[in-house]
């Protein structure tokens, strides 16, 4: 866990309490985008916490957990945390007002996951899609009694509308008919269309971020009027944490966490990470991040339900290995067989062998080939 303190901003130190907070929200906004990172965290900490003297309330502070969510495992680490939590605001990105008060009802306990997961038709052990952290993050709220905050944009939101099409248009290719380098530099074009979206978004998180600590700081959330202190919880994949270092550019105690130290990005998330930052992705980069998309789902399938972060360590280790030549090999190997799962996955054996790597097939094998 990290926890960084920078010297106050005094920019702002003779405006008044009650009419800063008014408007709070909208500064906010307005300075993010207007690319001003540390006067927005300024702002948010001044309607956090206020100066001596000033109007009373609660101190508020804030926590991120990042972790990964491509299984339900991945959301366990979920559970410890939000009990220490006065508010907890899980990502949202797909949940519509219904779902997000479905959403409390669990935390209430008047409703448990396995509900919610049949009337929405939902698997029980799903295996893809927003299904996974859904009822991760219901597993993990069920009865907590915990405050849920909604920081995402409702599904209507242009800004969600973009991320949806930019992520389904990173899947529209043809794999039997195009060239790998065709189809790498297509895949890295997707990335950084998908990346910009990511960045709108944090920026509009951000600015719901100023808005609930004015709410709370103006008595509008009044279980928390009596409380010294407001701890708030906030749980998002591990791309996401540019949202610690805006909240933290500020004089505000900002801390994080990951759901496993060290955390492995892998070739994909690292790529968004880096065109989020506004740098390059390179054609190595791009081509092992393509790869990691198409041989993830064998490595994921035969280990369904463990955590993913040993199984995204296994792959960057075992494509470490491979040259560009070589992983341009292989996909013309699975190519050639239609891109069969069993088939491809002997492939991807028969390859790895050939550099040492045995192909785990266990959780144990996993967590030793991973290391």
């Amino acid at each position: 866990m990290e926890r960084k303190e920078h010297a106050p901003d005094t920019a702002s130190e003779n405006l008044d309490r009650r009419e800063f907070l008014k408007g709070a929200a909208a500064m906010f906004g307005a300075a993010l985008l207007a690319g001003n990172a540390a006067e927005a965290a300024s702002l948010l900490e001044k309607a956090a916490n206020p100066e001596e003297g000033a109007e009373k309330g609660p101190k508020l502070s804030f926590e991120f957990f990042f972790s990964a969510h491509l299984t339900g495992a991945d959301k366990r680490g979920d559970a410890e945390k939000v009990k220490s939590a006065d508010i907890f605001a899980p990502e949202s990105i797909g949940m519509d007002e219904e779902l997000r008060a479905r959403f409390q009802d669990v935390a209430d306990g008047k409703l448990t996951p396995s509900e919610v997961a049949k009337n929405y038709g939902w698997p029980e052990d799903p295996e893809y899609g927003n299904e996974i952290s859904f009822l991760g993050t219901l597993r993990s709220i069920h009865n907590t009694k915990v405050r849920l905050a909604f920081l995402d944009p409702l599904p209507d939101h242009p800004i969600a509308r973009e991320t949806f099409e930019a992520a389904d248009r990173s899947t529209e290719v043809n794999l039997l008919e195009e060239s790998f380098p065709h189809l790498t530099e297509v895949f890295r074009r997707g990335i950084e269309e998908f990346s910009r979206t990511q960045v709108k978004r944090e920026e509009y998180v951000m600015s719901r971020i100023a808005s609930l600590a004015s709410d709370i700081r103006e008595g509008k959330l009044p279980q928390f009027k009596a409380k010294q202190d407001v701890r708030i919880l906030i749980a998002f994949g591990a791309i996401h944490t540019g949202l610690f270092r805006a909240l933290s550019g500020g004089e505000e105690d900002a801390q994080r966490a990951f759901s496993r130290m060290p955390f492995i990005f892998g070739y994909e998330s690292e790529a968004i990470r880096r065109s989020m930052l506004g740098k390059e992705v390179t054609d190595d980069l791009a081509a092992r991040a393509f790869m990691e998309r198409i041989i993830s789902p064998m490595v994921f399938a035969r280990l369904a339900g463990s955590e993913s972060q040993p199984k995204i360590a296994f792959l960057r280790k075992a494509s470490a290995k491979l040259s560009i030549g070589e992983l341009k090999e292989l996909f013309e190997k699975m190519k050639e067989k239609y891109f069969d799962p069993l088939m491809s996955a002997e492939i991807v054996k028969t390859m790895l062998k050939t550099k040492g790597v045995e192909f785990p097939l266990t959780r144990e094998e996993l967590e030793k080939a991973a290391r």
